[in-house]
């Protein structure tokens, strides 16, 4: 199917100590930072290092279309990993037929799309993949392959791991004297373990945080004589020794297994992105791709620590919060820019470091740098102001639910008050967020949902949720460490074993993925497909689809002050506005100006009194606020009052192009589309 090779520069004169790969699907907007850091690493430490990167490659030559495809997917649903499976177990052959019936029920896409589509039209999408798949698998180790390097390592997150284990099978049965090595967020604990038990081409496999011991390892194992095993080895590096000998065991950990981390990132050095650019200017996909780069300001979670949101499997058990100083920031943001000539940043921490409003961000606001981060939701109105003043453009914020009762039950710290006030700072200063409403928890209430369908028309004029989403259980999560504190009774995803040939047992070690044993399969994202049949939670989907729809139209509804006259001017056109334009004086004037924070019902008279803004009584104040809150001017929320009026002239927000990690032109990805172009786009 695939005319055209996508081998590149013949390098049979070289020999390398080690290639790094980075394989699909990762991203293909941004360099790699984790095989970046590691590259970095070991080339300062004096080895002979190629980054390869493998995922644009394949990019290119499935076309972008097909590759993008992967991303609408989730990743519970395997998609990427089955169009690699034959490439990896060859011998393996589980029902394809009822993976894709299964599959196509589960699409993120409207019922119309999904019949156009139809069960024809995603067979020939999936297979052509999967036969490129097949060949791209040979061709990129053959590529690897003529570079001669003695070790070839490959970096598994999300939805990488069978390509690279297909990878390092080819690399293995075609030059069997040449190690591999893994390492990634599949490879960690249990998960490496049963990769390392199970795919016995796979030399190595690094549980945890490489970066710290990466260049002893990779030294040791060059120092050894070939066909032997070194020692003295992390106790988190599995060898081809503890396959017979037994695996390292760790009492500390969550599920037994070590895992390695660093004990602090402020010595590690600035990434090494080359490879990639140099891969990227070689390609046709170059004109369509505006790359970001990734930069590690901090790792672990401070909330983490403290409270271990229960939904969340990110950190691999390690949620240690170490970060680095902001001087070291800015030195590392500085070269990178200056190497690359992109002052676009994808900041990757899980949460930032709160202590860099005060030392990092000021130094940022003369740099001209556009920047991502992640966030809690309990900033403030000069946090917001200080993080656009940086030139941060666009944050995650963690959201997650506008009701405090869900909110709860997530251990998020945070409440509905908090969540709906950032909303409403962000869009009066023009900062993207990205957020979605989560869904599915164990002993929410539906009634909570419905209350939340009743808000949606109130904050119509703020940012809405990219979408409502049923909670997944991850591996590393307390739904999964802790179910039976939850009633839970977890197995694997249940498309996962149409793609690993393991045993229901190993295959519940090998996963990230987990779903409620005997539970209807109601999708993840639920803005739509079909209904939940839980009164609130329908209503809920349903007022978001509108919100969303009504927000990114060309003519969004607004709530907003306007200057002139003696008292306070509004401009209403939600749809719900009693008035388009109307003016507030008295205490409902006062009430909105001072509850641009969330005041407390309870002491608001007295605090109106207090900062000399309404000296009446409490009748006139409670009389105020009850008409603000009839014509949803304000909110009342856990028992405190916040203005829904912005201030000011509204900054248009920045656009999916403009998204600080980069942006894939022709990668805006329309449903509609894989039905009239079932196949994969190939180039000729």
């Amino acid at each position: 199917m695939i005319s055209r090779s996508v081998s590149g520069t013949d390098n049979a004169s070289r020999s390398m100590d080690l290639v790094l790969v980075n394989m699909p699907y990762a991203g293909i907007e941004r360099p790699s930072l984790s095989i970046g850091l590691l590259h970095r690493i070991l080339t300062d430490a004096g080895f002979d290092v190629r980054s390869e990167y493998a995922n644009l490659h394949f990019a290119e030559q499935i076309g972008i279309q097909a590759y993008q495809f992967i991303d609408i997917t989730r990743s519970e649903d395997v998609v990427g990993e089955w169009t690699f499976r034959q490439a990896a177990f060859p011998d393996y052959q589980p029902d394809d037929h009822a993976y894709l019936v299964q599959l196509l029920k589960r699409l993120i896409m409207s019922p119309e799309t999904r019949e156009r589509l139809g069960l024809d039209g995603l067979r020939r999408m999936l297979c052509g993949m999967r036969d490129a798949a097949n060949s791209f698998i040979v061709q990129t180790a053959d590529r690897i392959l003529r570079m001669r390097p003695r070790i070839v390592g490959c970096s598994s997150t999300f939805q990488q791991h069978l390509a690279s284990l297909a990878l390092l099978r080819r690399i293995k049965e075609t030059s069997p004297t040449t190690i591999t090595m893994m390492g990634g967020a599949n490879c960690e604990t249990v998960m490496g373990r049963t990769t390392h038990l199970n795919f016995h081409w796979v030399d190595y496999v690094v549980s945890g945080e490489a970066d710290g011991i990466i260049a002893n390892v990779v030294g040791r194992i060059l120092r050894a004589k070939p066909g032997t095993v070194p020692t003295l080895l992390p106790h988190t590096v599995l060898t081809p020794r503890h396959r017979t000998l037994g695996y390292p065991l760790d009492a500390a950990s969550n599920d037994g297994m070590p895992r390695q981390s660093s004990a602090s990132i402020e010595h590690l050095p600035a990434p090494t992105f080359s490879d990639y650019f140099d891969v990227l200017r070689a390609s046709r996909l170059a004109a369509a791709i505006d790359p970001g780069l990734p930069v590690e300001t901090s790792r672990g979670c401070w909330w983490g620590q403290k409270k271990h949101c229960t939904f969340c499997g990110l950190n691999g058990g390690g949620m240690a919060y170490r970060s680095r100083s902001a001087q070291g920031v800015v030195t590392q943001l500085d070269e990178l820019s200056a190497s690359y000539g992109i002052r676009k940043f994808e900041v990757v921490d899980n949460i930032l470091d709160m202590r860099h409003f005060d030392t990092l961000l000021p130094q940022l606001q003369s740099r001209g740098l556009r920047l991502f981060y992640e966030t809690k939701s309990n900033l403030r109105r000069e946090h917001v102001a200080a993080l656009v003043a940086a030139g941060v453009t666009w944050i995650q914020p963690g959201i997650e639910s506008l009701h405090s009762n869900v909110l709860t039950l997530m251990d998020k710290g945070a409440q509905a008050w908090m969540n709906v006030q950032l909303l409403k700072w962000a869009r009066e200063f023009g900062l993207r967020l990205s957020w979605s409403m989560l869904f599915g928890f164990p002993g929410e209430d539906d009634a909570d949902y419905h209350m939340m369908a009743d808000m949606v028309p109130k904050i119509c004029h703020l940012q809405p949720p990219g979408g409502m989403i049923h909670i997944r259980y991850d591996r590393y999560s307390p739904y999964h460490s802790k179910a039976r504190n939850y009633g839970l009774d977890l197995v694997p995803a249940r498309l996962l074993k149409y793609v690993y040939p393991l045993s229901d047992a190993d295959l519940m070690e090998q996963t990230y993925f987990f779903e409620e044993r005997g539970a209807a399969d109601l999708g993840r994202n639920l803005s739509v497909g079909r209904k939940l049949e839980r009164p609130g939670a329908d209503a809920l989907r349903t007022a978001l689809a509108q919100w969303s729809k009504t927000f990114w139209s060309s003519m969004p509804a607004v709530l907003c002050e306007e200057p002139g006259g003696s008292g306070l001017q509004l401009l209403d056109t939600r749809p719900i506005a009693a008035e388009r334009q109307l003016e507030l004086d008295g205490a409902a004037a006062a009430i909105l100006r001072f509850c641009d924070s969330a005041r407390s019902v309870e002491t608001l008279p007295d605090r109106l009194r207090t900062d000399g803004l309404f000296y009446g009584s409490d009748e006139q104040v409670a009389d105020a606020l009850a008409f603000l809150l009839r014509r949803a001017y304000a909110i009342e929320l856990d028992g405190r009052v916040l203005s829904l009026t912005l201030k000011g002239d509204l900054p248009v927000l920045p656009d999916g192009s403009e998204f600080p990690g980069g942006f894939v032109w022709r990668s805006e990805y329309s449903a509609s589309k894989i039905a009239e172009t079932p196949e994969p786009v190939v180039e000729e």
